[in-house]
């Protein structure tokens, strides 16, 4: 039988001490400030649509902590709070977002186009991602975070109000559902958990 060279020890022994960082990193408990899944849920496949037109899939989570949030850009009052934390907290991450990602799902395709989209959470910052859907695409996805919307019409008016759910989903990096996070949303809140939940990825770059 042929021996094992001792660097294939080694390179053994690094990956188990990484894989155990990984592992603590995931970890719930390192969860503070948000409501934890218990247990973590998967997120089935879905097709969606980013503001460049291509097709977004569950892979958009892999390797990657993502907070999501549904709404649409007429809303007068919660997504605009929404997407303002969202500048925050990313403004508080320890690193270069490279290890996290912030999504903004419009449940409102009838007036919501991609450009539309784009323009409005680049207001906020640049790497927000922006993401919609049909209707069936949406309410499926939406779904699988017990989520819902639904429009409304507005009294004396010929227009329309979407009410949504004001929770902000945390999603792992094995594609996961893991917390999520109601109001009042605190400054610091969720990069507090980020920081810490990234911390050995972070001190590995």
């Amino acid at each position: 039988m042929r021996k094992l060279a001792p660097w294939f020890f080694i390179t053994a022994l690094v990956a188990a001490i990484g894989m155990i960082f990984y592992l603590n990193s995931a970890s719930p408990d390192l969860i503070k400030n948000g409501k934890i899944v218990d247990p973590a849920r998967t997120v089935d496949n879905f097709q969606l649509t980013d503001v460049n037109g291509q097709t977004v899939t569950k892979d958009i989570f892999q390797g990657k902590w993502s907070l999501v949030s549904f709404g649409f850009t007429s809303c007068p009052d919660i997504c605009p709070t929404t997407l303002s934390f969202f500048m925050q907290e990313m403004k508080l991450i320890n690193n270069d977002l490279s290890n996290s990602q912030f999504i903004f799902v419009s449940v409102d395709p009838e007036r919501d186009k991609l450009d539309k989209i784009k323009s409005w959470v680049e207001y906020f910052h640049k790497d927000i991602v922006g993401l919609t859907g049909t209707e069936k695409q949406l309410v499926r996805f939406s779904g699988m975070f017990g989520a819902w919307f639904e429009p409304e019409k507005v009294p004396g008016s010929e227009e329309y109000t979407v009410n949504h759910p004001p929770y902000i989903y945390l999603v792992n990096p094995e594609g996961q559902w893991q917390a999520y996070y109601g109001p009042p949303l605190k400054k610091g809140k969720i990069a507090d958990d980020l920081n810490r939940l990234m911390a050995p990825a972070a001190g590995s770059h």
